[in-house]
């Protein structure tokens, strides 16, 4: 049977590492997760600046 754009496929669970969690080997992933972090932090900054 095949997802409608609006229907969830996959569900990541809580504490489990996202990026490895959609094929990207552990280095990779550390490093895209590592970036992400920066990011989410660099908003939060702006948004509390602001």
């Amino acid at each position: 049977m095949k997802l409608k754009d609006d229907e969830i496929g996959h569900v990541s669970l809580a504490g489990v590492d996202i990026f490895e969690d959609l094929g990207f080997d552990s280095e990779e992933a550390a490093s895209l997760q590592a970036e992400s972090d920066a990011q989410i932090a660099a908003m939060i900054e702006i948004k509390e600046t602001a």
